[in-house]
């Protein structure tokens, strides 16, 4: 039976940050095993789109296509990304 993983924010970075070298934790991590169910909280993916300025970025819309996200938490995701863009000082 496959594991069930719950992706935080900062395997995701680090995913996106080794994308084109495939070197990273993230990758490596995900090559021990492959047959692990991934899920994306809200939260998680509300921070990554914080690093976005377009909700509708390739990135954040193939994550969205990846993971089975509930449409409530899909507003949620995209309030606390507005939110910690206004709470973030410049």
């Amino acid at each position: 039976m496959a594991r069930t993983l719950s992706l935080d924010t900062s395997f995701l970075v680090d995913l996106e940050r080794k994308r084109r070298s495939g070197s990273g934790a993230a990758h490596r991590f995900l090559q021990a095993d492959p047959g692990a169910q991934l899920c994306l909280s809200a939260a998680a993916l509300g921070e990554l789109a914080e690093g976005y300025g377009d909700p509708d970025h390739p990135v954040l819309t193939a994550f969205r296509r990846g993971q089975a996200i509930r449409r409530h938490a899909r507003r949620w995701a995209w309030w606390y990304r507005s939110a910690a863009s206004r709470a973030t000082p410049s």
